[in-house]
């Protein structure tokens, strides 16, 4: 069963990846992130994250972010968590745009035999070139939400699907969709502590002038806890 759900997982990557480079707007991004997790209790921990975009079908520096954030457990099943990220997106020029994003969200989780459901919930204010331009102090607001399933195949291997959607709030000049997600990926567990994850990513983003643009983007994601 387990070679059949990774065979299953590889071939609807391949299926995805057949579409790259088909439209002159779609893109190619390799995203590579590290975490780390310090449980200080039952109830609270603490993260730090770093990631690094590679976008332009794999040849541009197109994004460096920092993430810290903590983690509350409310009680089985539910959890509430609060994070900043200092973001450096490339321009077209080869600069670098400076973006500050604060995020809340909530987490609902329900374990049913080898499958495991969860939603999350987040609000996102994010604050672009915050001194540097004359909008730069108003927020761009989101709501954003996930909902990811998992099977375990053993004790070593996870598979999942998940999808996202992005709502701007209070953002007239945008789509009630801005963007959207689809995801699929495996995980694998080398001990108690320590995790890979790799994954393939279809992303559309919308507008109100253009076609929706397409981002084809292969994950790789190493969780660290202590």
């Amino acid at each position: 069963m387990r070679k059949q759900s990774i065979i299953i997982l590889l071939l609807v990557i391949a299926f995805y990846s057949k579409t790259i480079a088909q439209d002159i707007d779609d893109d190619a991004a390799l995203w590579m992130t590290l975490n780390a997790e310090k449980t200080l209790n039952e109830k609270l921990s603490i993260h730090v994250g770093q990631q690094l975009r590679m976008n332009n079908n794999f040849a541009d520096a197109g994004q460096f972010t920092t993430t810290v954030g903590g983690q509350y457990k409310v009680r089985k099943g539910i959890r509430v968590s609060a994070d900043y990220a200092f973001r450096q997106r490339r321009r077209l020029d080869a600069s670098y745009s400076l973006r500050h994003q604060f995020f809340i969200s909530v987490f609902l989780r329900k374990k049913i035999n080898r499958f495991t459901i969860v939603y999350r919930n987040r609000t996102q204010a994010q604050y672009n070139d915050w001194l540097t331009s004359e909008n730069g102090a108003a927020p761009r607001l989101y709501n954003r939400n996930k909902l990811t399933i998992k099977r375990e195949l053993n004790k070593k291997w996870e598979v999942y699907l998940a999808g996202e959607l992005n709502l701007p709030i209070r953002q007239p000049q945008r789509l009630s969709i801005d963007r959207s997600r689809l995801f699929t990926g495996m995980i694998y567990t080398f001990s108690r502590r320590l995790d890979l994850e790799a994954y393939f990513m279809l992303q559309r983003r919308y507008t109100y002038t253009d076609k929706a643009r397409r981002d084809f983007v292969y994950g790789l994601t190493l969780n660290y806890s202590f």
